[in-house]
């Protein structure tokens, strides 16, 4: 197995897999199995330290949606 950390445009990490077959990519990094990139940036020849960006917030839409077909169908739906 191959353990690669992919880096966006300014190089920083944003995620980390494992896969069956060599990947050659400028964007998908070979890192070793005990290596931890995550706050990390590549900058072409070698790994730096870097201040993590905001991590996205996943909003989970379900329980709106289903408030909202409970007001549609007169709250029978309980």
């Amino acid at each position: 197995m191959f353990r690669y950390a992919q880096v966006d445009k300014d190089g920083r990490v944003f995620e980390v897999g494992e896969h069956s077959a060599e990947i050659k990519h400028e964007r998908v990094i070979l890192i070793p199995p005990d290596f931890d990139p995550w706050g990390k940036r590549w900058n072409g020849t070698g790994w730096e330290d870097c201040e993590p960006e905001q991590v996205p917030v996943w909003i989970d839409n379900r329980q709106a949606d289903m408030d909202y077909l409970k007001m549609m169908i007169g709250g029978a739906a309980e």
